[in-house]
């Protein structure tokens, strides 16, 4: 019988195989990760490990968690360092739940809002941006 280990990399490079993962953007990195992520993984790990927990494991559902968080990691990093966007922090020093985030769309010299967030203990336009939702995130992609 096979070990663990090697069940669990099976397991997993059939749910990336057999399903439409190819589609999402960030599908291969996400198998990548989790791919290193079990092979560094310590034998005595393994061994605290049920057989039955490894064969009924939902590797599908780890894969597209995986891709989700490597999909938003992106696209932060795309509107923080877009010349297309600006952003500008209102913060209250001793009201720190009225703190708002005001996002603006770079046209010629001049700006033009995307409207406001509220983003309550944010202290940086980084955990500001961290903040928004998934929909606000890719509304804001939409001006990169």
């Amino acid at each position: 019988m096979k070990n663990k280990k090697q069940i669990t990399l099976n397991n997993l490079k059939e749910a990336y195989e057999n399903n439409l993962l190819t589609l999402v953007r960030h599908s291969l990195q996400a198998y990548q990760d989790l791919k290193n992520k079990y092979n560094e993984t310590p034998r005595e790990d393994w061994e605290r490990v049920s057989i039955e927990d490894v064969e009924t494991f939902d590797h599908l559902r780890s894969l597209l968690i995986r891709a989700e968080y490597l999909e938003r990691k992106s696209d932060i990093n795309n509107v923080l360092e877009s010349e297309n966007i600006a952003i500008k922090l209102e913060r209250h020093q001793y009201a720190p739940e009225m703190n708002k985030a005001y996002f603006y769309r770079k046209q010629y010299k001049t700006l033009i809002s995307l409207g406001n967030v509220s983003t309550p203990q944010a202290t940086t336009i980084g955990e500001a941006v961290e903040a928004l939702t998934g929909t606000q995130l890719k509304n804001l992609c939409l001006y990169v």
